[in-house]
């Protein structure tokens, strides 16, 4: 994959919308392309995380020991490890290629470099993990409320 690749590629994450060509193109040569094929592990939950990825193309599945089943499918554009990277750098969930997969690769030296340079990039990433925790709020309330204290109906 070439430069011009890896910019078409950026160009459909939305976190990184909007920068402008020289910015994009310095994350862009930052990051390294990174194949999967389809059932492999990308990340493990609980594994120390230095770096996130970008897809490029293929599918991932998202998925949690806590939680049974696949929690989230995400296709190209998808930003993988940001919750790792505003943590303690612990992986939080396990992420396998559902099909064959490209990733682009950017050390999180290299992400915090960006978001500081960046910092309508940085709000939208907080804005989806604001989505993202506001979602969950709602679907432990609504579990809460299916179950009776006791666990009995």
């Amino acid at each position: 994959m070439n430069l011009a690749d890896r910019l078409s590629a950026l160009m459909v994450v939305a976190e990184f919308e909007g920068v402008a060509p020289p910015q994009r193109a310095t994350l862009a040569a930052a990051m390294r392309e990174e194949r999967f094929l389809a059932g492999t592990t990308i990340v493990a939950e609980g594994e120390s995380a230095d770096r996130l990825f970008a897809l490029s193309a293929g599918t991932v599945e998202i998925t949690q020991l806590e939680t049974p089943g696949r929690i989230q499918k995400l296709g190209r554009g998808a930003l993988i490890g940001e919750l790792a990277f505003f943590t303690d750098g612990a992986r939080t969930a396990t992420v396998s290629a559902a099909t064959e997969c490209e990733l682009l690769s950017l050390p999180f030296a290299n992400f915090r470099e960006f978001l500081l340079a960046n910092p309508e990039s940085a709000l939208k990433l907080c804005q989806r993990l604001a989505r993202k925790l506001l979602a969950t709020e709602a679907e432990l309330a609504a579990a809460r409320q299916a179950s009776p204290p006791g666990g009995v109906r």
